[in-house]
């Protein structure tokens, strides 16, 4: 899988979720082309955790804050949430309207 360049050379610890508890499972160095190698017989509830060395812990027990991986999604929210509230009160005029306008 494709993790990005900029996490060449640092390991990506696989581990499966497993009722509030996370299980190490397997993991692999990121290749110079960004990408990764990892073998799993399910896909089911699992955590990727990209870290400087092999089977870390999951967590940030240093308390520094970790950069989240780029997605490319850029997609604003704001349109959505415009059209929600428009359409509450549309529904609530017409609700208005029936029940209580007489």
């Amino acid at each position: 899988m494709d993790v990005g360049k900029e996490y060449r050379g640092k390991y990506e610890n696989l581990y499966y979720y497993n009722n509030k508890n996370l299980e190490f499972m397997t993991s692999d160095k990121t290749a110079e082309t960004g990408t990764v190698n990892l073998d799993f017989s399910h896909a089911l509830d699992y955590v990727l955790v990209m870290s400087d060395a092999e089977g870390v812990q999951a967590g940030n027990a240093d308390g520094n804050a970790r950069k989240s991986v780029k997605t490319g999604d850029s997609t604003t929210t704001l349109p959505y949430v415009a059209a929600l509230i428009v359409c509450a009160g549309i529904c609530g005029a017409i609700i208005k309207k029936k029940y209580f306008v007489k």
